[in-house]
């Protein structure tokens, strides 16, 4: 199973995947997202997090846990409100 909620919490859209697989490594559910860098395994997410930081701030980026069955990705960037644009 695969799920993707998105809410708005303190002008913060935060975007989480979740599944109930097997779960993250340990190394990796440890909270906000860390990378030694482009060389090591994991590069979609050190992209994706890069990417995020870079654009929007060291409190944006991504977050990873386990939980009881499966993982959570959750990606933190901000609320951005433009009158009159529609998708």
């Amino acid at each position: 199973m695969v799920e993707v909620t998105a809410r708005e919490e303190a002008g913060t859209l935060r975007v989480t995947v979740r599944d109930n697989g097997l779960g993250l490594p340990p190394e990796l559910a440890v909270g906000r997202y860390r990378s030694q860098g482009p060389a090591g395994k994991h590069l979609g997410l050190y992209n994706v997090d890069t990417i995020l930081t870079k654009y929007y701030g060291d409190g944006c980026g991504l977050f990873l846990e386990n939980e009881a069955a499966g993982a959570a990705v959750t990606a933190a960037l901000p609320v951005r409100r433009e009158e009159g644009t529609t998708c």
